[in-house]
């Protein structure tokens, strides 16, 4: 789904970013080739070092016995073993990998942390460094750097509700299955949202969204302003014969209207707690 999403947004977005070469953090990882023939290692951009770079975004969740500071640079720059890597950091590598990335940046790795000048100097930059990665990996699912996010997936604790869509003259019917959206509770993180693609491990399901649309694991989509649903532009194709009610043709019904009827039932009603269910 990740690798399909990616593609398809390289290809058809003319809004999200293109895979250019762009000038590398101070410090990356070189995660190695997918088939693991070499460990990882940390390279140290002299300012001339260009390429693409994927970004991860996570919680430390306790002190990291791993890190990047003068004593351990010269170590971690020969050799940083992967099963030396705690739990989140060693996933990032291996989806790196998959996804034919060559260099990943993470903040314990690739800020020097004894050094607050130089990591004063790197936090500054932060905001580029998210905004110019090809595109960032949200752990969204842990809590800790320890605990990683590629593991499988409990199913939702609310079971999707099955609802009657329409029904022909023939007596055929189709349905549409309602689940309770959880995308635009997994992505509030101001920083992670400037760059142009973001690739989320949460606890149900991997979401991919771009500057244009946002899709699920489970198949559903939608456009990033209004979460991984059904949208407004898409409605009159599925519903046409809503728009005839009331003597409203398609043309009539301003679109403005239709996002914000979407926007007010998705985002603003769909989240309220409701004391008896039958409701």
């Amino acid at each position: 789904m990740v690798q399909d999403s990616l593609l398809d947004c390289l290809s058809n977005h003319k809004s999200c970013s293109t895979l250019e070469s762009t000038l590398l953090p101070s410090f990356a990882i070189d995660v190695g080739p997918l088939d693991g023939s070499r460990e990882p290692l940390l390279v140290e951009n002299d300012g001339t070092l260009l390429g693409s770079y994927v970004t991860l975004n996570y919680c430390w969740g306790s002190p990291q016995t791993l890190q990047l500071v003068r004593s351990s640079k010269e170590g971690l720059k020969e050799c940083t073993a992967l099963d030396s890597l705690p739990q989140t950091l060693k996933d990032a590598v291996i989806i790196t990998r998959r996804l034919g990335q060559q260099y990943l940046w993470v903040d314990a790795l690739c800020i020097l942390q004894d050094d607050n000048e130089a990591k004063q100097e790197e936090i500054s930059r932060m905001s580029q460094i998210y905004k110019n990665s090809v595109f960032t990996i949200q752990a969204a699912s842990s809590n800790s750097v320890a605990q990683g996010f590629l593991h499988t997936r409990k199913a939702p604790s609310i079971p999707p509700c099955k609802l009657l869509f329409s029904r022909d003259t023939e007596g055929h019917e189709s349905y549409v299955y309602a689940r309770v959206p959880t995308y635009t509770k997994v992505v509030g993180d101001a920083p992670t949202n400037s760059r142009a693609w973001l690739l989320i491990y949460a606890s149900d399901q991997v979401y991919f969204a771009c500057r244009q649309s946002v899709k699920r694991e489970d198949g559903m989509w939608g456009p990033s302003y209004g979460g991984p649903t059904i949208s407004p532009r898409h409605y009159r194709t599925l519903r046409p014969n809503l728009f005839n009610q009331g003597g409203l043709s398609a043309s009539e019904m301003r679109e403005e209207t239709l996002a914000a009827w979407y926007t007010g039932i998705s985002l603003f009603y769909t989240y309220r707690s409701i004391t008896d269910s039958r409701d």
